[in-house]
């Protein structure tokens, strides 16, 4: 529900007096004049998140609401413009930097604003270019560890993107797949009068998430070759018994 203090009280769309009455389960205000009933609008901010090894890029807030609370760069989107574009504008307002907009973080619920309820969405961003320092519209602009992040931060979507950073950002780091070391062995075989032979053999080679199993004709000696994706370890259980059961392909 909007704040009261952010209610329309004229028809925004013939100078009416509005009257709050029951529509779609909930009090909604209406034109007496010429029955247009006012929807309520979430307010849209946008801002970026920008991370140099494991710090995070923070400022205080000059202005009122959440003054000298830290928080992203970011700012309100205007009606014409795409939140994206938001962000990249208003790090460059703040900071001085200029950045390469990526992906979507994330996008936070906010209803600590005096203006009304919003919703935060949240950008990784680049640094491209620019000189980091202060501004009118942000002081201090400071990088942090997870376990140094200030205790005083922003409402309006800021603080739930913090947290939510410094949760990812304080989890065991995760080890990246190793084929090598965890698919210890695969599987060759031959084709013979309609019998697959098999035997074990070191894994020598990787390929991203391939393995290549190489299959040799005992008659004309021409390989057969079949590819998939693997991302666990073999499941040594599950034996080709023939050709077609491979789903393999003369070259």
């Amino acid at each position: 529900m909007a704040h009261e203090s952010t209610r329309p009280v004229f028809c925004s769309a013939c100078g009416g007096n509005l009257q709050l009455r029951q529509i779609d389960g909930r009090e909604r205000p209406i034109c007496a004049k010429c029955a247009r009933v006012h929807y309520g609008q979430l307010i849209v901010g946008a801002g970026c998140l920008i991370e140099d090894g494991n710090r995070l890029l923070l400022i205080k807030r000059v202005k009122e609401p959440f003054q000298s609370s830290w928080c992203l760069p970011a700012g309100h989107v205007d009606d014409d413009e795409h939140p994206a574009m938001a962000a990249q504008r208003e790090t460059l307002e703040e900071t001085g930097l200029q950045v390469g907009i990526g992906d979507l973080v994330g996008a936070y619920f906010s209803d600590d604003h005096p203006k009304g309820c919003g919703v935060f969405l949240v950008y990784r961003g680049t640094i491209l270019g620019g000189n980091l320092r202060e501004t009118p519209e942000g002081l201090t602009p400071t990088f942090f560890v997870a376990g140094d992040l200030p205790a005083q931060l922003a409402g309006g979507g800021h603080r739930g993107a913090i947290e939510a950073w410094h949760k990812k950002a304080s989890e065991p780091a995760t080890q990246p797949l190793n084929l090598q070391s965890q698919l210890s062995t695969v599987w060759t075989a031959r084709y013979q009068q309609d019998q697959v032979l098999w035997r074990k053999m070191a894994f020598v080679g990787q390929k991203a998430a391939n393995i290549r199993i190489v299959y040799s004709d005992s008659i004309s000696t021409r390989p057969y070759s079949w590819s998939l994706e693997m991302t666990h370890k073999v499941d040594e259980t599950r034996k080709p018994r023939n050709e077609h059961d491979c789903g393999t392909q003369r070259h």
